[in-house]
């Protein structure tokens, strides 16, 4: 599972960086630091267990067991809501050189 993965398991949930951190034993500026290079299968599997623990204490699932009790994160494309906020830009975010 990539770093980018699993912050998509801990938002899915509804679980911040800072609550992993906390339940990890670790500053969430040193967490960060960690989430700057792949994680190993070790620290991988203590963020999964991180977040399960948070989940289950919150009473958001019933019995957490392994990943598959945890809501997994999917990629949403931007919806025509936001698109007037993108239309408002400056510049185009295709072309950001035209900003300058």
């Amino acid at each position: 599972m990539t770093n980018k993965e699993l912050k998509g398991v801990m938002r899915k949930n509804k679980v911040f960086q800072y609550e992993v951190a906390e339940r990890m034993e670790l500053s969430e500026s040193r967490l960060s630091v960690l989430f700057r290079k792949p994680l190993d299968a070790e620290m991988q599997s203590a963020v999964i267990g991180a977040v399960e623990a948070i989940v289950k204490e919150r009473g958001d699932a019933a019995k957490p067991s392994g990943t598959q009790t945890l809501q997994t994160a999917a990629a949403k494309p931007v919806t025509g809501s936001i698109q007037p906020l993108y239309d408002a830009l400056p510049f185009s975010r295709d072309k950001p050189e035209q900003a300058f």
